[in-house]
């Protein structure tokens, strides 16, 4: 009898012992995974904020308008950079931190194999607790934009960069270009008081057309039946002189394409109020930016209206037609508008624009009355009697501040 309450108590011990043991590795194995969790908790917070520094670095360049100027000279080793290290990161713990987890951030000089560009290699760490994660990217910028050159074609009443017509009852003053041909049918009230230069034809399409000023064209003039012209028999309609364009000079005007990113870009640096999306502008007071950006989203088949007079200096950038309805007035001669359409501009009505015009399509209809510049590809089809007038403004609508100087990411990697 005492044998057998012997052995129960070693059986018992012994399953208590074996308890105890399968608790240990339990909660040894369960310890483990916390830590293991908390390490990968940690080195999320350390990547988050490595990529988090690379964005604020990369927001800062593009929209903050102070910019990071002190450029590193080309990095060999990552890994050696440290906080208390040299080089010093251009953004330090003391701006990017979230809780435990801190991060900096370096820019270094970086030149692609063969590339002729300059371009930059942005490296962030990004710490919390002991762990150390490390973000590279390779940006191409950055871009200038707003660099002070006055484009060629703000010195023109009218420019064209392909064909252009001049309606019967349209007033031109000021001087006109075209990168293609020009159609003159200006009669019964419409008149032309300036330069003509065309990089191909010129047409007089109406016996009764004149012009007042020169003629400088590049290939060949024809009267309204199509018939060759000789600069001599040109010379019935025009006041001034006419020849072709002399040798070694360029036929067409060097002019850059519209460039939607730069306007955005701009207007990003305002937020969220130099942004529109609907289809009418009607109250002024909506305005609050020096630049609007409409339809961001590029909608197709986008039409904007706009029923209001705007003052100035503004800029009015849309993805898509733009319609200028009654008899609104935008801007001043002292403060202009620019209106840029990635379509056509249109008028409704008479409006007046004290500024520039500038669309990737037609500008026509109605009868408007323009103090500025106008450049579209076709122009013509106007109703009335349109007052076009060249008046010379700064380049500022079209060219944004420096500080929308373009930084595009090229390549992000984990290290």
């Amino acid at each position: 009898m005492h044998k057998k309450r012997g052995m129960i108590f070693v059986v018992a011990m012994l399953a208590m012992l074996g308890m105890v043991l399968i608790g240990t590795a339990f909660v040894s194995s369960a310890s483990q995974q916390l830590d293991d969790a908390q390490r990968d908790l940690d080195m999320l917070h350390a990547t988050a904020l490595a990529d988090a520094g690379l964005n604020y670095f990369i927001w800062k360049q593009r929209y903050s308008g102070v910019i990071i100027t002190d450029i590193h000279d080309s990095l060999t080793d990552i890994r050696d950079l440290a906080p208390d290290g040299s080089p010093a990161p251009q953004v330090a713990d003391d701006t990017l931190s979230f809780g435990e987890a801190t991060g900096d951030v370096w820019l270094f000089s970086y030149t692609p194999i063969g590339a002729t560009f300059d371009s930059y290699q942005v490296v962030a760490k990004g710490y919390c607790r002991n762990r150390i994660r490390i973000v590279r990217a390779i940006l191409q910028g950055p871009i200038t934009m707003g660099d002070g050159v006055r484009p060629p074609w703000m010195d023109y009443a009218i420019f064209s960069d392909a064909s252009m017509v001049i309606d019967t009852s349209t007033n031109v003053t000021g001087p006109i270009a075209s990168n293609g041909n020009i159609v003159l049918n200006m009669s019964g009230g419409g008149g032309l008081v300036g330069d003509v230069r065309a990089a191909t034809t010129v047409k007089f399409g109406k016996n009764s057309t004149h012009l007042y000023g020169d003629l400088v064209y590049g290939t060949a003039l024809y009267d309204s039946k199509n018939r060759i012209l000789t600069p001599y028999q040109a010379g019935v309609y025009v006041t001034g002189d006419v020849d072709p364009i002399p040798d070694g000079q360029p036929t067409t005007l060097p002019v850059d394409g519209m460039n939607p990113e730069m306007y955005l870009n701009w207007a990003n640096s305002f937020g969220a109020e130099a942004f529109y999306d609907s289809d009418t502008l009607s109250d002024p007071a909506l305005v609050t930016t020096p630049v609007l950006y409409v339809n961001a989203d590029n909608t197709p088949n986008f039409d904007l209206r706009i029923t209001t007079d705007l003052p100035g200096p503004l800029t009015i950038f849309v993805n898509g037609n733009l319609e200028l309805h009654g008899n609104v007035i935008l801007g001043t001669t002292e403060n202009p508008i620019a209106v840029i359409a990635t379509g056509n501009i249109s008028c409704d009505g008479t409006p007046t624009v004290n500024g520039m015009i500038w669309a990737n399509g037609t500008f026509g209809g109605g009868t408007p009355n323009v103090n500025g510049s106008v450049r579209c590809q076709v122009v013509g089809s106007f109703l009335g009697n349109p007052q076009l007038t060249w008046y010379e403004y700064d380049d500022d609508l079209i060219n944004p501040p420096d500080f929308t100087d373009i930084w595009k990411e090229g390549s992000w990697e984990l290290l």
